[in-house]
């Protein structure tokens, strides 16, 4: 799959695949990113702000990988301007 799905984008390059998640709010040490069974899984809450009654947005998901096309202990996650980027690399055939 290629393409925009909601705040998800995932565009495949000739060595990696790339996917985008919009965070806003988040910070990097806020956010987990795990792997477990050809799926990528994260996890962030966002501050909570008392002054406005905001509890904080919870952002969550999974995204499906193919483990015989692509490494998933070699993910790489980077938070930067409110957006999680994945990045998965191929595997050597």
């Amino acid at each position: 799959m290629t393409g925009e799905v909601g705040s998800c984008r995932i565009d495949k390059a000739e060595n990696e695949c790339y996917m985008r998640v919009d965070v806003p709010g988040i910070a990097e040490e806020d956010i987990k990113v795990w792997t477990d069974s050809g799926f990528i899984f994260f996890h962030a809450q966002g501050s909570d702000l008392p002054k406005y009654n905001y509890k904080g947005r919870v952002f969550g998901g999974s995204i499906s990988i193919n483990p015989e096309r692509f490494d998933s202990n070699g993910v790489k996650a980077e938070v930067k301007n409110g957006v999680l980027w994945l990045l998965v690399p191929r595997l050597k055939n």
